[in-house]
């Protein structure tokens, strides 16, 4: 017989819980048979339970499909990986009746011949989910158990919020969620173009779920606000929703790119790192969605700059083995997968910010004519990098707090060469400052 766990809570971000608990055979599997394999025979699977019919909505035309897999890849033992394939089986097929808590039961596996702890199982079922954001439906319980007449095993059974109907028009009109947004990539486009359309495209039609966090303590009646369904056709998410239809998308753009948890101002969080022409960087979605400061201020950033406000559960690497054998603690928070990201090239302020190394004549008139450019561009924000020969404080300083006024005089400069309808008016100019960044930008109108 099978050996009863407890039952834990894993909060992933915000409000949301992973939790397990451990189950008789006989009792809540009784219908479910598993073979020496682990696997179940097709004889064996419950009739109710059906698989999902779905269309591969992965083709691009320009761009090939990168599949994720660096949560797998972290993983640790090999009995945690064959979990997460058999895993990617099971988890499209979903039974036909709910249970009493209103979830519907996804069809269970074993892993035989090992009795994986705990947090190994949660480890697998995480690594899954992080790789996976269009399998939207699992809910964040799961059942299992050790033992059973095929000696030493793991037997594990995850639930879905949606029947398999349910899931399969979610699917559907996810899919045309993704096809819209491939349909904007053009053939050509460097990766940090993909991205930033990628981006733009989450940003436009998701707006950040406060009345979510309202509700924490019923998570179950606001689950899809922590996914990429809820980001990307409901229009409503929080930071998990964000980061995963992020995650989702760039796959389709051709792109390697991963969720990592954290904290930020005192809350659990989520975002993303995307790795452009070779090197990781952090993107942090929702963060650029929900402030009153432009798109991209947390937009491909070295670990440094992250961490100004930002900081990141450590690596599950570090994580030693009293601490994973301390089953009575809390769940343990870390990242499966967290790569080091050093690099500024691709940072926005250094692909789109003008760069502000002097206050001489010349200098004047290069920022002087790059503002003209935007301006006759139709833009509305202009983004200023300040050199490191500056001082960055005293830099801001004389652009807009002290006589001459630099960037006041900038816009002087340039009205008189501009229509009356394209002519700045300095009285609605605002700045904000991104500091870790060493940049700043300005919005020219309200």
């Amino acid at each position: 017989m099978g050996q009863k766990g407890r039952t834990i809570a894993l909060l992933l971000t915000m409000a949301l819980t992973l939790t397990s608990c451990a189950f008789e055979p006989g009792e809540e599997s009784s219908s479910w048979i598993p073979t020496s394999s682990g696997q179940s025979e097709q004889s064996q699977v419950r009739e109710d339970y059906t698989r999902l019919n779905h269309t591969d909505w992965t083709a691009s035309p320009h761009y090939p499909y990168q599949e994720s897999n660096s949560a797998y890849e972290s993983l640790w033992i090999q009995a945690q990986k064959d979990c997460y394939r058999m895993l990617t089986e099971s988890a499209f097929w979903i039974g036909e009746e709910a249970d009493k808590d209103g979830l519907y039961p996804v069809r269970a596996f074993s892993v035989p011949g090992i009795r994986l702890s705990e947090e190994e199982i949660r480890a697998a079922v995480t690594a899954f989910k992080d790789d996976h954001p269009q399998v939207f439906w699992l809910s964040n319980s799961y059942s299992y158990t050790w033992g059973g007449e095929q000696g030493d095993g793991t037997y594990v059974q995850l639930y879905s919020y949606l029947s398999p109907r349910q899931c399969e028009q979610g699917l559907q009109r996810l899919g045309e969620r993704a096809e819209e947004c491939v349909s904007k990539l053009t053939p050509g486009m460097t990766e940090y173009q993909r991205e930033q359309a990628v981006h733009d495209f989450v940003v436009a039609r998701c707006t950040y779920d406060h009345e979510a966090l309202e509700h924490a303590d019923d998570w179950k009646g606001w689950w899809q606000t922590f996914t990429a369904y809820g980001a990307l056709v409901e229009g409503k998410a929080v930071c998990e929703g964000y980061a995963r239809a992020v995650q989702l998308l760039l796959s389709y753009a051709g792109m390697k790119s991963a969720v990592i948890r954290g904290v930020s101002e005192n809350q659990r969080h989520m975002w993303n790192v995307v790795q452009v022409e070779g090197d990781w960087y952090h993107l942090d979605p929702t963060w650029n969605d929900s402030r009153d400061q432009g798109e991209y201020f947390y937009f491909n950033l070295s670990d440094k700059q992250i961490s100004t406000d930002h900081q990141m559960d450590p690596p599950a690497s570090d994580i030693t083995q009293e601490q994973w054998a301390q089953t009575d603690q809390e769940p343990l928070l870390y990242n499966l997968f967290r790569p080091e990201c050093v690099s500024a090239r691709q940072n926005y302020f250094q692909r789109e910010g003008f760069l502000l190394d002097s206050f001489d004549g010349e200098s004047d008139a290069q920022a002087a004519e790059a503002l003209q450019t935007a301006v006759t561009q139709g833009k509305s924000v202009f983004p200023i990098r300040i050199g490191e020969s500056l001082d960055y404080n005293e830099a801001i300083s004389r652009l807009f707090k002290q006589a001459p006024y630099k960037f006041f005089y900038y816009i002087e400069r340039i009205n008189d060469a501009l229509p009356v309808n394209r002519q700045i008016d300095a009285g609605h100019v605002r700045y904000v400052e991104a500091a870790s960044q060493r940049a700043v930008v300005i919005y020219l109108s309200n």
